[in-house]
C-alpha cells in the first residue's frame, strides 16, 4: 500500500508487531529493554523501567551508565566529551567556571592565554604605567617619605638644590697653598702647584708619566726607574751603589771626579782585564807597597829581581826606551836591559848609583857627569868588573872638566847574587849618566 493515511485518536500496536512505514520497517514493539536495535521500539513502559534502572534510589545517575572515558576524583566536575560521545571527569575551576575566553597581556605586560591557564608577567614598563603618586619627577615638587620613589630628573634637581654639582657654588670661601705649595686662592678656579722652591718631598706614589721633582727628595723605600733619570744638582747615593746590571751597559762619565777613588779591599781589585785596556794613563805618579811592582808592556809579568823585596821590574820584549832623564833619589834599579839613565843627587857620602844581576852581566861601563852648581862640571867614565864574588873599579878616564874637577870615589860589591856600584862626589852635586851593562 503505497497511499498516504492519517491517523487520528493514536495508534495501537500490539505487542510483537511491527509497521512499515516509507520502506522503513519497525520492528515489534518490546515490553522491557535488552541490547541495542535499529529496528525495534520500546512502548512506554519499556523505557520507563529503562529509566527507574538507571537512576539509583537516590535520583542519582550510575557511573557505568555514563560511559566516562576516566574514574571519578573528588571534587572534579563532568564534562561531555565529543570525541568519545561520553563523558570526562575534569579538574573544577576554584571559584566558578567563570566566562573568561581570552587573556591579553595590556601595556607593561607579557604574557595571556585564549585556553587553559593564563601567565602574565611585568615587561617594558615606563613611568607612565606607574600609579600616580608612587613616583616623583623632576618637574614636581620634592616629597620626603618612604612610599614614592624619584626619576633620575628629580635626583639631579635635588642635589643641585644642595650646592653639588651643575656649577653648584658649595661653600668653600678660600684655598691656600700648604708647605711645599703655590697657588690657591679665594674665588673663581683655584689651582694648587708644587713650589718649584719645595725643600723637600718625602715620598711619592706610582708615577705613570713624566715626573719632576724639585728640592731634596727623600725615599724610604726602593725605587724603579723603568725610563730615563734626569737629576739636577748634587745628587747623593747612601748605602751600596751598582750602576748597570750587564757587561753591554753603557757608563758615561761626563763630569769629573772631586775625590780620591779608593778600593774598598787592598790589593784585589783589577783596573781593566788582560782583553780590556784602557788606552793612555795620565798621571804625575805610580806607587806600589807591594814587595815587587812590575810594569810590563809585553803581558810579561815575571819578576827581574827573583821577587826582591822593594824592586821595580819593567818588562818589555822589544826594549825600554827613555828620551829623558831616570833620576833617582833613593834606593836603586834592577834591570835586565843593557843600558839605564840615571840621575842621583850627591851627599858628599856613598850613594847606591844602580845594581844589575851577576847571573845575567858581568860588568858595567859608566858614563857620567857632575855638576856643583858653581859653574864646575866634570864629565868621566869608569869600568866595574864582577865574577859573582870579587869586583873591581877602574879608575876613572877620559875625564874632561869646565871650570874645577870635581872628583868621585866609585865602589862595587857582590852578595853572589846582585852587585851594588856606589859613588862618592861633592855634596849638593847632581851626577847624571849612562850605565851600558856588558855580558
Amino acid at each position: 500500500m503505497s497511499e498516504k493515511f492519517i491517523v487520528e485518536g493514536g495508534l495501537s500496536i500490539p505487542a510483537g508487531k511491527g509497521l512499515e512505514m516509507d520502506g522503513m520497517t519497525l520492528g515489534s514493539v518490546l515490553d522491557t529493554q535488552s541490547g541495542t536495535s535499529s529496528t525495534a521500539l520500546l512502548s512506554e513502559n519499556a523505557i520507563v523501567n529503562y529509566v527507574t534502572a538507571s537512576i539509583g534510589a537516590n535520583d542519582s545517575i550510575d557511573e557505568a551508565s555514563l560511559k566516562c572515558t576516566n574514574s571519578a576524583v573528588d571534587n572534579y566536575l563532568l564534562s561531555y566529551d565529543s570525541s568519545t560521545s561520553g563523558f570526562t571527569w575534569v579538574v573544577s575551576p576554584t571559584s566558578g567556571s567563570g566566562d573568561i575566553t581570552d587573556v591579553v597581556a595590556g601595556t607593561g605586560l607579557t604574557g595571556g592565554a585564549t585556553s587553559g591557564s593564563a601567565t602574565l608577567n611585568v615587561s617594558g614598563l615606563t613611568v607612565a604605567e606607574l600609579a600616580t603618586g608612587s613616583l616623583q619627577l623632576g618637574s614636581e615638587s620634592f616629597s620626603d617619605d618612604d612610599t614614592s620613589l624619584m626619576t633620575s630628573a628629580a635626583i639631579a634637581n635635588k642635589i643641585e638644590g644642595y650646592g653639588y654639582g651643575a656649577g653648584g657654588a658649595g661653600d668653600i670661601t678660600g684655598v691656600t697653598a700648604g708647605a711645599g705649595l703655590s697657588g690657591g686662592g679665594t674665588s673663581g678656579d683655584v689651582t694648587l702647584a708644587v713650589d718649584a722652591a719645595q725643600p723637600q718631598i718625602t715620598g711619592i706614589g706610582t708615577a705613570g708619566v713624566a715626573t719632576t721633582l724639585y728640592g731634596t727628595a727623600t725615599f724610604n723605600q726602593a725605587v724603579t726607574m723603568y725610563e730615563e733619570l734626569a737629576v739636577d744638582g748634587e745628587t747623593t747615593l747612601n748605602g751600596n751603589v751598582i750602576l748597570g746590571n750587564a757587561t753591554n751597559d753603557d757608563i758615561t762619565f761626563t763630569g769629573h771626579a772631586a775625590s780620591s777613588l779608593v778600593p774598598k779591599v787592598d790589593d784585589s781589585l783589577t783596573l781593566g782585564t788582560s782583553a780590556l785596556h784602557w788606552d793612555v794613563t795620565h798621571s804625575n805618579e805610580v806607587r806600589s807597597d807591594a814587595a815587587e811592582m812590575i810594569i810590563s808592556a809585553d803581558g810579561d809579568e815575571t819578576s827581574a829581581s827573583g821577587s826582591v823585596a822593594n824592586t821595580l821590574t819593567l818588562n818589555a820584549s822589544a826594549g825600554i826606551y827613555t828620551k829623558d832623564v831616570v833620576s833617582m833619589t833613593a834606593g836603586y834599579v834592577t834591570t835586565r836591559t843593557k843600558k839605564i839613565d840615571f840621575q842621583k843627587n850627591m851627599t858628599g857620602s856613598a850613594v847606591t848609583v844602580f845594581t844589575f844581576t851577576d847571573a845575567s852581566y858581568k860588568a858595567a861601563r859608566v858614563f857620567f857627569t857632575i855638576y856643583n852648581g858653581a859653574g864646575n862640571t866634570t864629565a868621566a867614565s869608569i869600568m866595574i868588573v864582577s865574577d859573582n864574588a870579587t869586583c873591581a873599579v877602574g879608575s876613572e878616564n877620559q875625564t874632561a872638566y869646565v871650570g874645577s874637577q870635581e872628583n868621585s870615589t866609585w865602589s862595587a860589591t857582590s852578595d853572589g847574587t846582585t852587585t851594588t856600584v856606589k859613588c862618592n862626589a861633592v855634596s849638593s852635586s847632581v851626577m847624571k849618566g849612562t850605565v851600558e851593562l856588558l855580558n
